[in-house]
């Protein structure tokens, strides 16, 4: 079978397809308990400067012992989604922190090493950075289709992944930037950073705003860039001037806020939908890596990586 954009055989779609698919890009551009206590996640009205509140941890080291260090974490609908540090597996569990199933998320017969994912309709896209590589993958954990390269042969390197309007945004370390693609595999756009003032030393997380900015993490640099959704950089939210030290995973909230997660000072800084800085929480992290908005939201699950924990915040 051969893999690529526009080459597998699950994503053959009409020319008709993907340019609808670029006129939408352009245009668009309860009860938690947790292993330490209960805790009511029941949304709560509450205004845009309202700190999100600790709700409890999942302690993942309960499913396979000591030393798991959780790196990425992602929701949808009633399904937390974790990836660890050296591991292939990725574990499935509920909001209350319950195991359902684990699966290899494996695109090679090397070991795979899965980073970012995201979820459109009934397929999960998950970015497998070690591999160079993007596998898709059905509910049941198996492997659907993957691809390794662009339409004219150049190879990615994958880490963080987003979805908006039937699009995936994926950091590619291989360019310094990100790249976008359809739903249906069709090959969008490449926004490669080749200067300095858009290079990108490590594109790591990446996030897309209701009104079509992408925010992409560059930890090495200490460095949170935006772009339109056209690819053009617009400008940089503060990092260094507010105390922020090595910015990694990030998600927006139901409010339409910006959670990035700070490995450096072991917390999340927060922005408001207009890229100014508001606050910063999540007090006893330890090297945390991602985080996620589930609930509408208004639940946060933060990838607590020393301590082998997810950590639940809500507002």
């Amino acid at each position: 079978m051969e893999h690529g954009f526009l080459k597998n055989k699950f994503y053959r779609k009409a020319a008709a397809a993907g340019i609808l698919i670029i006129v939408i890009t352009l245009i668009g551009c309860f009860m938690y308990t947790g292993p330490d206590r209960t805790v009511n996640l029941k949304h709560r009205q509450r205004g845009a400067e309202e700190k999100p509140v600790y709700l409890g941890s999942i302690d993942l080291t309960r499913f396979s012992g000591q030393g798991r260090q959780p790196v990425w974490v992602y929701v949808y609908g009633d399904r937390v989604y974790v990836s660890y540090y050296g591991e292939e597996r990725i574990e499935v569990l509920t909001p209350e922190g319950e195991k359902v199933r684990d699966f290899r998320a494996r695109i090679t017969k090397a070991d795979g090493r899965p980073e970012g994912m995201v979820r459109t309709g009934d397929r999960l896209l998950v970015a497998d950075y070690h591999n160079g590589g993007v596998g898709l993958y059905a509910d049941s954990g198996r492997l659907l289709d993957a691809y390794y390269e662009t339409p004219g042969k150049r190879g990615i390197k994958p880490v963080g992944v987003t979805a908006r309007d039937r699009v995936f945004y994926i950091t590619d370390v291989n360019i310094n930037g990100w790249f976008t693609a359809g739903d249906d595999g069709v090959f969008l756009t490449e926004i490669k950073g080749d200067t300095e003032k858009d290079g990108l030393q490590f594109p790591y997380g990446i996030a897309v705003t209701d009104d079509g900015r992408v925010m992409v993490t560059d930890p090495p640099g200490n460095r949170i860039k935006v772009f339109t959704c056209a690819g053009w950089n617009i400008g940089d939210l503060p990092t260094s001037e507010v105390g922020m030290k090595n910015p990694q995973g990030l998600a927006i909230d139901g409010l339409g806020r910006i959670h990035v997660v700070d490995n450096g000072t072991g917390r999340v800084f927060v922005y408001d939908d207009e890229g100014s800085f508001m606050f910063t929480y999540g007090q006893r992290l330890q090297n945390p890596s991602t985080v996620a908005a589930g609930s509408a939201g208004r639940i946060l699950y933060i990838a607590d990586t020393a301590n082998g924990m997810l950590s639940v915040w809500g507002y």
